[in-house]
């Protein structure tokens, strides 16, 4: 198809024979998600040290939330209302929506930013309304966040392929599992297209039998 319209483009053939041939369908890869018990274990490897309380509430609020790598480290303090449990977040050309989590994912925000942000603030003897901070006190980069939870996996279950996105995946299947409605998913995870949310429907079909 490609060729054939390079050469319609070139003028090398007056006409294009490929223009109604139909594309192959490819099936869509499956989404990685992780086991409850293995949420369990990632979550529970982080101490209470500054960068424990950071790292246990990244890990939280991905899960928790759903929110994309880069809508949380967009974050910032006046983004968080622990009171209604909801976020104020940017997400795809800018687009502004709340995001909801759910109580464990509130007192690790909670305890995160009443003791282990303010530790690292003074350590860096910075000021920054970012709410994750690096060990320097410096605003956390979304490539040090994805450093983060790869790290923390690979050390509590010896797994590789674990990423912000996995969590974001498996927020949306538990809430499927759950019983939400699919619209309801895709208004929490910012999908513009219902069919991007769709293929979490296939995702455990154990579960659907």
């Amino acid at each position: 198809r490609a060729f054939f319209t390079f050469l319609f483009i070139r003028g090398i053939v007056r006409e294009n024979p490929t223009r109604q041939i139909a594309r192959p369908k490819t099936e869509r890869p499956l989404p990685s998600v992780l086991k409850d018990s293995e949420l369990a274990v990632l979550i529970d490897s982080c101490d209470d040290t500054p960068l424990g309380q950071r790292d246990r509430a990244i890990l939280e609020l991905f899960y928790g939330s759903g929110i994309r790598l880069r809508e949380l480290a967009g974050l910032r303090l006046t983004d968080v209302d622990l009171g209604q449990k909801q976020l104020r977040v940017f997400g795809k050309g800018r687009k502004e929506r709340l995001a909801l989590f759910g109580r464990q994912a509130a007192e690790a925000l909670e305890r995160y930013i009443n003791h282990g942000r303010k530790e690292l603030l003074v350590k860096g003897h910075q000021e920054t309304t970012a709410l994750f901070l690096n060990y320097r006190g410096g605003e956390l980069s979304p490539r040090g966040i994805q450093k983060i939870v790869k790290n923390r996996a690979q050390a509590a279950l010896a797994r590789s392929d674990v990423s912000p996105h996995t969590l974001r995946h498996s927020c949306a299947t538990q809430l499927l599992m759950g019983g939400c409605d699919l619209r309801r998913v895709q208004e929490l995870l910012g999908h513009e297209k219902l069919s991007t949310t769709q293929i979490y429907t296939r995702v455990d079909r154990n579960h659907l039998k």
